[in-house]
């Protein structure tokens, strides 16, 4: 016989959003070289990329590149 623990009553449920931050240092961010890496290699490949994870890729891109223009 196996022996198990207690299963707790209390169900701790949160959701995604009420633990995400909102001002998280670009650190944690992939960087415009590693996006474009990402599509690059897909390309290679014959990869398709899913629409949305593609958007959110070039949306970085784009973020990184317009923040430069704006330190020039």
């Amino acid at each position: 016989m196996l022996n198990f623990g207690e299963c707790p009553n209390v169900e701790n449920v949160s959701t995604l959003s009420a633990i995400l931050e909102a001002d998280v240092p670009d650190k944690y961010f992939l960087s415009a070289k590693a996006c474009w890496g990402i599509i690059r290699r897909a390309q290679e490949k014959q990869k398709e990329i899913p629409t949305i994870l593609k958007i959110a890729l070039l949306e970085r891109i784009a973020e990184e590149w317009q923040r430069n223009q704006a330190d020039k």
